[in-house]
């Protein structure tokens, strides 16, 4: 199956988190960011977006697709790990917010 870029999916949000929205040079295929939402709890996906960043960050050749080349590889994987410790603040956030643990408005 080829992948795909669809904004009504998760794989593709999960790809916009990641910017990883080329599909004819993506770093990771659908079936890897499928592995990472299927591990996030609460269908988080922007912790499967950063653990997607976080893999690709390890792995050069993908630094080089995900980057298309413009950028020096270790520039590139630290572009990556930083999105992903972004993305990973985001996520404890939504999680803290939707199991009752943050106040966003008190009522008064």
């Amino acid at each position: 199956m080829a992948d795909t870029y669809s904004l009504s999916t998760d794989i593709g949000k999960v790809r916009l988190y990641a910017q990883d929205t080329n599909i004819n040079a993506s770093a990771l295929t659908d079936a890897e960011w499928q592995v990472f939402i299927d591990g996030a709890a609460n269908n988080n996906l922007r912790l499967a977006a950063a653990w997607g960043l976080r893999t690709m960050a390890f792995d050069t050749a993908r630094m080089g697709r995900w980057m298309e080349a413009k950028v020096a590889v270790d520039a590139a994987a630290n572009m990556a790990v930083t999105l992903a410790k972004w993305l990973e603040e985001q996520a404890a956030s939504v999680d803290a917010v939707e199991s009752g643990q943050v106040v966003l408005f008190e009522v008064l």
